[in-house]
This record gives C-alpha cells, structure tokens and sequence, in this order.
C-alpha cells in the first residue's frame, strides 16, 4: 500500500511539474543561442517530469500493444486500444508505438486537473448563489429523478446544468493562456501581423472574460449560455471561451472531457444538497496566486438527497450517458470554468513572424498570453461577468457543453493545437460535479452566511479551501465503504 501511494505521488507530482514548466519563463527562448546549457535547469527538471510519466506508462503500452499483436486481445475496451486499432487507408497501423506514447502522456497531462477545477470553481459559485445550485438540482430531479442515477443519455436534457459547468469554463479556465505556439511564418491575424517564429499565447481569460463578447463578464450566469444555443454543450465554436480546446488540431480528447466534466457535475449536483459550511456566509473565491484554482480548496457541505430505494436497485449513481439531459448541471460547471479558470493566462506562445491581430502588431518572437480571466469576465460579451449565473449558459445552447469554441472563455484549450484532452477533461469535469451534486445535499457551515470568493494570490484557487456541509442524499449503500 506504501508503495501505491508513492507511485501515485509521484506520478500526479511529475504532472503538475509538466503542467508548471509548460508556462514558465525560460531564458533560451529568447535567447536560442543559450539552448541547450540549461541556465534555469529546466530542461533537467522536465527530462525527469517524462522519466517518471514514462516508467508508468510504458509497461502498460508495451504490453497492450503486444497483446493485439499476439491477438491475445480482440476487443477494444479503452481509449489506449483504440489507439492502439487504428489504421490508415491501407490497413496500416496509423500511429506508431512512440506517437501512442505521446498522445497517452498529453491526455493525462491536460486531463489531471481541468474537470475538477471547472466543478470545483462551479460549486464555489453556485453555493454564493443558492438559487443556481437550486435551479440546476431542480433539473436534474426533473429529468433524470431520484429513482435512478444521472447518465450520459440524460446530458441532451440537462441544459441548465450543461449551462451551468460551460460558464465555469468560461470564467473560470484551469489556465490562463493556451500552451505557447510559434508562428511558422509571417502572417496577419485580425489586422495584426504576428512575424515568423513569433511566440503566441491564447489568453483563456481574455476570451472568456472579455466584456466585448460577454455581459457581465466576471459574473457567474449560466443564462447566457442558454440565451445562445438551444442545446447546450460544453464547447465554444466561436472561441468567445475555451473549455477544452477549439479549432483544426483541437484536442482529441474533447468529447471524453466534456463528457467527463458533465457527468461528474451532474452526479455531484443530483446526489448531494449542497450547503455552506456553519458560519461561513459565503465562498471565498479568491484565484491562487500559482494557478487558476480557487486560493483555497473548495469547503461545502454536502447532504445526500437520493432516496434509499437505490439500494434496491430503482435508482443509481449519475452516469455519463446522463450528461445530455445535464444542461444546468453542465452550466454550473461551464460557468464555474468561464468565472475561475484554473489559471489566469493560457499557456504562453510565441509568434513565429510578425503579424497583426484585432489592429494589434505582433513582432516575430513575441510571446502572446491568452488571458483566460480576461475571456471569461469581458463585461463586454458576459452580462454580470463576475457573477456566477449558469443561465449565461442555457440562454445559448439547447445541448449546453463545457468548451466555448467562441473564445469568450477557455475550459481546457482551444485553437488547431488545443489540447487532446479536452473531452476526458470535460466528462471528468461533468461527473466530478454531478456526482457530488446528486450525492450531497450541500449547505454553508454553521454561522457563516456565505462562501468567501476570494482567490488566491499565486493562483486561480479560492484563497481559503472550500468548506462546506455535505450532507448525503443517496442510499448509503451507494458510497464507498458503506
């Protein structure tokens, strides 16, 4: 068991390096003469970040590969065997071992904390905002019930709660900018010219908080997702915010994301009545100085809402399946991503020539920061931008989804090089917040009046951990170690 948990340490700590050193400022790239000597060290630090992902993934890849190659293994049960399947139009393996390797690494990569932080930043909101978190519950009563579990085949009636997880997507990115690019030449985007070799950095909180694209940007208002579309879905086309990713090399993992983030907000939201912890007023939803995670974790509590009928089998745990039917629960989560994204900037990238964007001048070189805060709270395209309201979001999609491909704010990426990730990252985001949605009734601690919002000074997190009361609402033999 000691061992387990070391290698469980280990392997989510060389993830969060990765994910840090992706942004960090490295001398070199400025100064490519420099490559190489590894004056900030870190190139040392991330060849150790794959060293370690790598003795985790590579036996296991290994093995499924020769297993299919043995015809050991028939079906595919899992998105590695699917990789693992592919072939090209003439019947080729379409991925080599090495390309499975990356495409493995950079899921769990984007994946480890994009669906969580969208749920947690969600719950946040919704609990400053009882009558959200009512208005999503109240969905999800209405179309799944209490006798069974959310599932995925639920989410296409779940607008609000869909509106409710794109919002936090929009407000609240898991980062700042989308990872760095570089221009592969002169080019002119929106009258400005970004030059050859040029760093460029989508700013998920610029686009999600823009308050050209968003009325109240910095609000919480899941309405003015369903105002958009008339169903709701996680992504965002247009780019007005970025959830997962967005564009021609969008992440393949959007759909897993969004179905991931859906369902665990929609579990989260059906099975619990959530509340705030005694004597806390609100919550804090200051960001972290480090990251675009609440300053402090999430603290609520939760009270299971769910008839023990479930016990005999009438009733379940969400599932995926239900996310469709989820558009407030998905709302919730979409407006927790587009009022606290998990950073404040997308990750930086450089113009590879100069060019011109929206009548700014990019000279090549220029590393370009996508604000994430700015996107998602742009009073200009977010009414109440700082407010929490999941109907910004069922205002404008009947399907609400947690990915704005409009850019008006970024969930977990956008643009052709978003990330893979993005529909792992969003069904994780889903379920986290619907299964601890369905699972507790949630309620603010005794004597507190509500959630301090406050965020964080080195991140996006609350500054003060959530605490809430959470109160089971489920049969009890639905939780662990009943």
């Amino acid at each position: 068991m000691v061992d387990l948990v070391f290698e469980e340490e280990e392997y989510v700590d060389a993830l969060f390096s990765s994910l840090n050193h992706i942004y960090a400022f490295c001398i070199s790239d400025f100064l490519p003469s420099l490559i190489g000597l590894d004056l900030d060290g870190h190139e040392k630090v991330a060849m150790e970040n794959h060293r370690i992902l790598n003795k985790y993934h590579d036996p296991i890849i290994h093995e499924r590969v020769q297993q299919w190659k043995d015809g050991a293994k028939k079906d595919t049960e899992d998105l590695l065997d699917i990789l693992i399947t592919l072939k090209d139009p003439n019947g080729n393996p379409l991925l080599s071992k090495d390309e499975i390797k990356a495409q493995i690494t950079e899921i769990m990569v984007a994946a480890v904390d994009n669906p969580s932080n969208a749920c947690e930043w969600a719950f946040a909101e919704m609990l400053n905002q009882p009558e959200i978190l009512e208005k999503a519950t109240e969905e999800l009563d209405r179309v799944v019930g209490k006798e069974r579990l959310v599932q995925e085949s639920d989410f296409a009636h779940l607008n609000y709660v869909k509106a409710c997880a794109r919002e936090a997507f929009r407000l609240h990115p898991v980062a700042p900018f989308n990872v760095p690019h570089v221009s592969a030449a002169d080019t002119t985007v929106a009258n400005y010219f970004i030059p050859k070799g040029s760093y460029v950095l989508l700013s998920r909180l610029g686009l999600g908080r823009n308050p050209k694209v968003w009325d109240e940007p910095l609000k919480f208002k899941p309405e003015r997702h369903l105002n958009e579309m008339e169903k709701v879905v996680l992504t965002e086309n247009n780019l007005r915010f970025i959830s997962f990713s967005t564009g021609k090399r969008g992440c393949i993992g959007v759909t897993l994301g969004t179905s991931m983030t859906t369902m665990l907000f929609a579990r989260l939201l059906q099975a619990f009545t959530w509340s705030l912890p005694p004597r806390q007023s609100s919550i804090d939803l200051t960001i972290a100085e480090d990251s675009m995670a609440l300053a402090k974790p999430l603290f609520a509590l939760a009270k299971p809402r769910l008839p023990p009928q479930l016990v005999v089998g009438k009733e379940r745990l969400v599932q995926e399946s239900d996310f469709a039917h989820l558009n407030y629960v998905k709302a919730c989560a979409r407006e927790a991503f587009r009022l606290h994204p998990v950073a404040p900037f997308n990750v930086p990238h450089v113009s590879a020539t100069d060019t011109t964007v929206a009548n700014y001048f990019i000279p090549k070189g220029s590393y370009v920061l996508l604000s994430r805060l700015g996107l998602g709270r742009n009073p200009k395209v977010w009414d109440e931008p700082l407010k929490f309201k999941p109907e910004h979001h069922l205002n404008e999609t009947e399907k609400v989804v947690l990915t704005e491909n409009n850019l008006r704010f970024i969930s977990f990426s956008t643009g052709k090089r978003g990330c893979i990730g993005v529909t792992l990252g969003t069904s994780i985001t889903t379920m986290l917040f619907a299964r601890l949605l369905q699972a507790f009734t949630w309620s603010l601690p005794p004597r507190q009046s509500s959630i301090d919002l406050t965020i964080a000074e080195d991140s996006m997190a609350l500054a003060k951990p959530l605490f809430a009361l959470a109160k089971p609402r489920l049969p009890p033999h639905l939780y662990p170690g009943y």
